[in-house]
């Protein structure tokens, strides 16, 4: 049995191969040399309604947001739940400006989103939701939703480099002993944060079988995040290649670390979603204006060089792919400390 219509985007034809066994194939439009685009799926009824219903491709009468939406449907498998999330926002950002028809996009249409992104947001967002917009509107031109892209203004992508006060090794001390007091996930967090300059996803993922007591090491391969509904969970694998690692750590770390594992209140529930946010509001209780967890590994960085250790050899350590960016990105080193190390050098070949 055969039922088969002429039909344009986004459906398409069925054809029944036996006892509850179904072949449906759709048309997701034209690729970029005008040749039509088909998808087919083989299954019981219901998943290929399910994958009929999940594929159907937008016509282009739709408006960006739903269009957009579609696309990051198309591309979820291949994305990590962070991008996804992140995705997800920057299409809200776009749409809330102007959720344009599809068929009508003109160059006034994206310079009216790219002027009001230039007047309220930030150059890192700008970045990153033109970056969007770009690939929605290729992947429209490219099954023929849209004749051509309009003009997009290019702004140039630099390090985002966030300035961040580094404290005195004496506050430092300070900080330490009152996140002890606390204890717990916030304690953890920053005695790794400070001394060895994990991600805090790294922190909160850490086993006790990734602690190596007798070695001094810690192997770092696997993170804490959110799937794309915000429910928190356990990544194999860090943000890159590069940063999975095992690091030595010194003993005496190691040693307040084991004391974290063995305390049985911590060992459930550990998986915390705002366990950031906590660690924020406590250095914003302790005086550290605009910090965050994450500045913790900024100080490490910061502080190891300026201690003398190779900037090479850290850049290993933190799990970073060039040292370009622990350079530029993660050293805080002001520049009269720099020009009294740069004194001291020069002192050595004057009489």
């Amino acid at each position: 049995m055969t039922t088969t219509k002429r039909r344009g985007n986004g459906e398409g034809s069925w054809k029944k191969l036996g006892t509850n066994k179904w072949k449906v194939t759709i048309s997701v439009g034209v690729d970029i040399n005008g040749k039509q685009v088909r998808k087919t799926k083989t299954g019981t009824k219901q998943e290929c309604m399910k994958w009929f219903k999940s594929n159907q491709e937008i016509s282009n009468n739709d408006y960006f947001y739903d269009y957009a939406m579609k696309w990051l449907e198309f591309k979820k498998n291949s994305l990590a739940p962070s991008t996804y999330r992140n995705t997800r926002t920057r299409i809200k950002l776009i749409s809330d400006i102007n959720n344009f028809q599809m068929n009508k996009c003109s160059d006034n249409t994206i310079m009216l989103i790219v002027n009001e992104l230039v007047a309220t947001k930030s150059k890192a967002t700008i970045v990153v939701t033109i970056s969007v917009l770009n690939q929605v509107l290729r992947f429209a031109r490219d099954r023929g939703v849209i004749n051509f892209i309009p003009y997009i203004p290019k702004i140039r992508t630099l390090p985002i480099k966030k300035k961040i006060d580094i404290p005195s090794i004496k506050k430092i001390k300070e900080v330490l002993l009152l996140a002890k007091f606390i204890g717990g996930h916030l304690y953890l967090c920053i005695l790794l944060g400070f001394l060895a300059g994990l991600r805090i996803g790294e922190i909160l993922a850490l086993q006790k079988g990734d602690i190596d007591f007798e070695q001094s090491t810690i192997t770092i391969n696997k993170t804490l995040t959110m799937d794309e509904n915000y429910k928190t969970y356990i990544k194999e694998g860090t943000k890159t290649n590069n940063s999975n690692r095992t690091i030595y750590v010194n003993n005496r770390i190691l040693s307040e670390v084991k004391l974290y594992f063995d305390d049985k209140k911590f060992k459930k529930n550990r998986y915390l979603p705002h366990e950031s946010k906590k660690v924020s509001m406590f250095f914003k209780q302790a005086g550290f204006e605009n910090f965050t967890a994450h500045s913790t590994r900024h100080v490490f960085i910061t502080l190891a060089q300026e201690y003398g250790i190779s900037p090479v050899f850290v850049s290993q350590y933190v799990g970073h792919k060039t040292n370009s960016t622990t350079i530029s990105v993660y050293t805080h080193m002001p520049i009269d400390k720099q020009n009294q190390k740069l004194d001291e050098f020069v002192y050595q070949f004057l009489d």
